[in-house]
């Protein structure tokens, strides 16, 4: 849904054009890019807002041409809690938003750096500390949600480790197709593979930035490398086809995938918080994908 308020455009989250604008984001409200990915981001989000007969405002922090940008940006939407006549409160999109992300060592260069830090270092410690206990559901122990609760520095820093908004738009596109193709090929496998949108998403997206996340959570995956040999390297295969073209979400697209790699060279050294509860399940399905791709 979409309304004139004061004279702005505003956008409901979760109406049609809401999540077609989030899903160029990889379904998440503020995204970390390259300064070629935000003008490829941009440039989607304008097309599709056209599409739409749309005009969200977007803002770039020093009201530069996006052609300036230089350096990792972060791209998202300004959200407002809108409360309607007789609704909930909902979230809706008022503007998009293009700021400059700096390194600590550029902060810590100028004298009120190093206080600055410490006080997002304070609220960032009361936010990973407080985590576990608002989950507490009526009836269970605050003292038992105590017991996972950070401690030292490095724990604070492990519990964060892929807490940063992740650009899973390539992801959101190929991996249903990816997905319908392999079970293509060994039908009994569907059971191991993440769904095709939402949390499955989400669920790709760890396995291949972590190798240890995977093993804890899909180790019959994992152990084959499914994920670092076969799928990882088929998702870049797909989105290798948009390099050439002219569409301004497609490009962004193929320019989202362009992570995909990093990720899998670095996966060894990645952890990632939470480990889904799992059931035992027949593996040999895997082991027919394996010998179908040539590999058992």
């Amino acid at each position: 849904m979409t309304d004139q308020t004061q004279n702005a455009v505003i956008v409901e989250a979760d109406s049609a054009p809401g999540k077609a604008f989030a899903k160029i984001l990889g379904d998440t409200a503020r995204i970390v890019v390259d300064a070629d990915t935000a003008r490829a981001k941009i440039a989607a989000l304008q097309a599709a807002m056209e599409s739409q007969g749309i005009n969200l405002p977007i803002a770039i922090a020093g009201n530069v041409n996006p052609e300036s940008l230089d350096g990792n940006q972060i791209v998202g939407f300004v959200g407002k809690q809108i409360q309607k006549a007789d609704e909930k409160r909902s979230t809706h999109y008022v503007a998009i938003a293009v700021a400059p992300l700096h390194s600590i060592e550029s902060f810590l260069a100028f004298d009120d750096g190093k206080e600055w830090l410490e006080k997002l270092v304070e609220k960032e410690t009361a936010h990973v500390a407080w985590r576990p206990l608002r989950n507490v559901d009526e009836g269970e122990s605050y003292e038992a949600a105590s017991v996972v609760m950070p401690v030292t520095a490095e724990s604070y820093t492990q519990s964060n480790r892929g807490g940063t908004a992740i650009d899973t738009s390539a992801l959101a596109a190929i991996w249903p197709m990816l997905r319908e193709q392999l079970i293509a090929q060994a039908p009994g496998i569907a059971g191991f593979l993440p769904t095709a949108k939402g949390a499955g998403i989400a669920t790709v997206s760890k396995a291949l930035r972590s190798a240890d996340w995977a093993q804890r959570n899909t180790p019959e995956m994992e152990s084959r490398g499914l994920w670092a040999d076969f799928i990882g390297p088929m998702l870049v295969q797909f989105a290798d086809a948009w390099d050439k073209s002219d569409d301004p979400e497609t490009q962004a697209l193929y320019l989202s995938a362009q992570v995909i790699p990093g990720w899998l060279e670095s996966r060894d050294e990645v952890v990632i918080e939470a480990v889904a509860p799992r059931a035992a399940k027949d593996e040999s399905a895997l082991d027919d994908l394996l010998s179908t791709l040539g590999q058992a």
